[in-house]
């Protein structure tokens, strides 16, 4: 081997040198990350997923970026958060959650393993990728760029049950973990808003009515303090506080199986009614 600097010169380096150093597979040394995302741009992610059998679609969207926005971004002045703004789009009636950590998974996705079509096709895997039963996809749009990931089947062959993905547009196929698909291709219970209330807040409420088997208390707020029924017996405007704190921290799990009946809340046992 030669050194440019001194072209007269030849060297002899064992070859168990060489093949440590430079013996590398691709795979071994490239970027794992599979996306690049301009978080303060994306407008809109949708989600079509033929194996939730709750909501096999739906969507998020926000406005696009304005005029001022962009300028912010060129200047180097902090630019739109990526979770501000969002609306769910697709169905219509509910509040978003926290959209913007979902983004942001989104952007870190990752490889395991990526294989070109020649490698693909030597495996005779059985992705799932091409069929519209099994295959799910994650759309992403900002701006004029749509960025769509394809989910397919999982590789049931291998030891840590990876999970077939494409991008489309590009020519590999790649392994993921399963708990980055998980984290990328959301369900609607988990991007809509899980607060009980969703933007109705308990903390702001005027009045609560509790009631239960031994009948109804009645807490009414004045000014900044609690009263009890019309007696106007005074509360610890702390404690009730706290109590509204609490009701507004409760994030709920949705049952796709279970009824207002089956669960008995066609007779409920208790029941609490704000006033706003």
């Amino acid at each position: 081997m030669q050194d440019p600097a001194r072209p007269e010169a030849v060297y002899q380096v064992a070859g168990r040198d060489l093949r440590g150093a430079f013996d590398v597979a691709w795979s071994e040394i490239r970027d794992r990350g599979l996306l690049t995302l301009d978080l303060a741009a994306a407008e809109r992610i949708e989600v079509e997923n033929p194996g939730d059998g709750r909501l096999a679609k739906f969507a998020v969207a926000r406005a696009p970026l304005s005029e001022a926005q962009k300028r912010d971004i060129a200047e180097k002045k902090p630019g739109r958060d990526a979770n501000d703004g969002w609306a769910v789009t697709e169905p219509k009636g509910y509040d978003p959650g926290d959209v913007g950590d979902w983004l942001k998974s989104i952007e870190r996705m990752s490889a395991n393993e990526f294989l070109d079509a020649a490698e693909l096709a030597d495996k005779k895997a059985d992705t799932g990728l091409d069929d519209p039963k099994v295959a799910a996809k994650v759309t992403v749009v900002a701006g004029d760029k749509k960025t769509v990931i394809v989910f397919g089947k999982t590789d049931e062959a291998s030891q840590s049950k990876d999970v077939w993905a494409r991008i489309e547009g590009r020519d590999e196929v790649y392994k993921v973990a399963s708990y980055t698909r998980d984290q990328v291709l959301q369900k609607f219970d988990q991007v809509r808003d899980r607060t009980l209330l969703g933007k109705r807040k308990a903390a702001v409420a005027s009045a609560v009515a509790i009631t239960g088997p031994e009948g109804t208390v009645e807490l009414t707020k004045v000014g900044a303090a609690w009263q009890v029924g019309t007696a106007g017996f005074a509360l610890s405007a702390k404690a009730v506080d706290s109590l509204l704190g609490d009701v507004d921290g409760i994030k709920v799990d949705y049952a796709a199986d279970v009824t207002p009946g089956s669960a008995g809340l066609d007779t409920p046992e208790w029941t609490v009614k704000f006033t706003f």
